[in-house]
């Protein structure tokens, strides 16, 4: 049965996972349910093998077996708005069954991760509100599959849109089951990277010229392995970088979760770390990740994150 856009908004919801719950998963229907707790990008491996076994609970028996507070949620997005953009939705995907929501206010961006789901579909919706990325991530998908990438797929673009200051973009979902990190990346991944990158965006003018094409944002969280594919997502952030700075940052989000991934050697990458300009000279991963911040559940992740950007560089 189809949701209309006031039953999708008054539903009710329990918080997941545990410890974090910043993913909203709807009690009804049970196939919502379980997608919802794919949201959650888990990278240890503690946390992944919980969150596969809640999300095998989910399947079986529902959202009453998860663990974790039950709320309505108010979404932020005001009538006749939400109205439009569910039937905009609604139309990409032949009608919504279930919403599931990931909320994650960033300092730099407000906005909504949403798995939208039907018995025979699903798709994600990026929404966010004010300056985001979002046309950015749809023309960097784009070039990711005008240049075939083999080492990794960007999820298919299906549709896009503005509606009262709300920025939106759809894409096919990675999964309909919990998914895994890719710990370790190459010199072919980074080198498509770039090409992706220096396709889908023009190079701004004020731009160091030695700068390289980046993702940004490159983690294990964002780099996932499922159903055979590897894919890489959340291209928000992609830009121009100091060189080797998506190996940099890799390595350093690797470290945080115990794992020191093999790779491209980590040389020539001071400069990934802190650059100088002829007026300044700065950390650039400090900003970035500042700008990322969450709240006080990221509190933890910063600290272990700008302690591994620090270590002095290696080999």
């Amino acid at each position: 049965m189809a949701l209309r856009a006031a039953e999708a908004a008054a539903g009710v919801f329990v918080r997941f996972p545990p410890g974090w719950q910043n993913v909203l998963v709807p009690m009804t229907p049970r196939g919502a349910t379980a997608l919802g707790t794919t949201l959650y990008t888990a990278s240890r491996r503690g946390p992944l093998l919980a969150q596969r076994a809640l999300w095998a609970v989910a399947r079986a028996g529902g959202a009453r077996l998860l663990p974790g507070p039950r709320e309505h949620w108010n979404t932020p997005v005001e009538d006749p708005a939400w109205t439009r953009l569910w039937e905009a939705w609604s139309d990409l995907l032949g009608g919504v069954g279930g919403l599931a929501v990931y909320e994650r206010p960033q300092r730099s961006r407000t906005g909504l991760l949403l798995a939208l789901w039907n018995p025979g579909a699903s798709l994600v919706v990026r929404l966010r509100h004010g300056p985001s990325g979002i046309a950015a991530e749809q023309r960097v998908a784009s070039s990711a599959c005008e240049l075939g990438a083999v080492t990794f797929r960007v999820p298919r673009v299906l549709g896009q849109g503005t509606e009262d200051g709300w920025d939106w973009v759809a894409s096919e979902a990675m999964a309909s089951r919990p998914h895994r990190p890719v710990l370790k990346i190459t010199s072919g991944l980074l080198a498509e990277v770039a090409a992706t990158v220096e396709r889908g965006l023009e190079r701004p003018a004020v731009t160091p010229s030695h700068w390289r094409p980046a993702h940004g944002d490159l983690t294990p969280w964002n780099l996932r392995r499922a159903a055979h594919t590897t894919w890489l997502i959340d291209w928000e952030d992609a830009g121009w970088a100091p060189p080797n700075a998506d190996a940099v940052y890799f390595e350093a989000c690797a470290q945080t979760l115990g794992v020191r991934p093999a790779g491209p050697a980590r040389t020539g990458t001071g400069e990934a770390r802190n650059y100088s300009t002829p007026t300044m000279s700065r950390n650039y991963w400090r900003e970035k990740i500042s700008a990322r911040a969450s709240g006080d559940a990221d509190a933890g992740l910063q600290a272990r994150l700008l302690d591994a950007l620090a270590m002095p560089e290696q080999g």
